[in-house]
């Protein structure tokens, strides 16, 4: 994708979600997603993918997103990441970078992966491969 517009790539992106969407989801994690309480809950998704492709899902699903950011240089990618890989320890970086000093009743974490395990160990709850 380096060298491509973000234009290009965020249509991109777009076009896969619209083309994709419901379809790559289980039908339990949808109707776990869709029955959040808004009011009393803030939700995120922390990925170790590019803002720029996780970005569609994050807006549909009404969650704030933590990713792997692409560096743009006038609107051109340039195939690098603004800052560190969304992975592993740097989960739970951004997680309290974000929440700062909020208090929370329960922090919970669902994932699917190795690079979860870090973000596990912080909530006081988790959920490996939960929906699958």
């Amino acid at each position: 994708l380096g060298g491509q517009s973000r234009y290009q790539i965020e249509k991109k992106a777009k076009q896969f979600f619209d083309e994709n969407y419901p379809s790559i989801f289980r039908e339990n994690a949808l109707d776990f997603i869709n029955n959040i309480d808004r009011t009393n809950t803030e939700s995120y998704i922390v990925s170790a993918s590019l803002d720029i492709w996780v970005r569609p899902f994050a807006e549909k699903f009404n969650m704030k997103l933590l990713s792997t950011q692409a560096e743009f240089k006038d609107d051109v990618f340039t195939g690098k990441f603004v800052g560190k890989n969304c992975n592993k320890e740097e989960k739970v970086n951004r997680i309290k970078l974000e929440i700062g000093d909020k208090k929370f009743d329960k922090i919970i974490a669902f994932g699917d992966t190795s690079g979860d395990k870090a973000m596990f160990k912080f909530a006081n709850e988790s959920h490996y491969r939960f929906f699958h």
